[in-house]
């Protein structure tokens, strides 16, 4: 193959960028110049040394590419499918290079100390963790959760919301 099917090169303004990515084009290309240092720490070879030495077909065959891909795919929340058709790939293949790829952006952000805390437990941690932040912003996601079959756990699950809010017509 010889071109992506949605390629970062396709953006043309700040605002594509940060839809696409979450990140202006600045800060995608510093990310990426990290990412590049990442994939080469962890491969001991370039990705252009690595597809000279395989002699096989590479689907991202730059690390904007790959860095774009991941980026992407955790800006739109994407089936692996759905990720595979937009990416001109197969749905495998898009989990495959995500999994590969994903490990990389951990650590250009940790190199870059950008890597969000995801493991502050208690109010202590959370609070020594942000003594010096002047701003904290806080991301969280609502998500449908299955009902479960146990009383017991139905109990301990349960809102306090006797009915659904209800839709209004206007």
């Amino acid at each position: 193959m010889d071109q992506i099917g949605l390629s970062y090169t396709a953006i043309r303004t700040e605002r594509q960028w940060r839809s696409a990515t979450g990140l202006s084009q600045e800060r995608f290309n510093l990310l990426a110049a990290e990412f590049g240092k990442a994939y080469q720490q962890y491969y001991g070879v370039s990705v252009e040394e690595k597809m000279k030495n395989l002699k096989q077909q590479f689907i991202f065959t730059t690390y904007e590419q790959m860095l774009f891909f991941v980026l992407f795919i955790l800006k739109n929340t994407l089936t692996w499918d759905n990720a595979g058709l937009v990416f001109g790939i197969s749905g495998p293949d898009a989990y495959l290079n995500f999994t590969r790829f994903f490990p990389l952006l951990q650590s250009a952000l940790e190199r870059l100390s950008c890597l969000p805390m995801r493991d502050l437990k208690d109010w202590q941690k959370l609070r020594s963790a942000f003594s010096q932040q002047l701003v904290l912003l806080m991301d969280g996601s609502e998500l449908s959760v299955q009902r479960p079959q146990d009383e017991q756990q139905q109990q301990q699950a349960f809102s306090g919301k006797k009915k659904d809010t209800p839709e209004r017509y206007s």
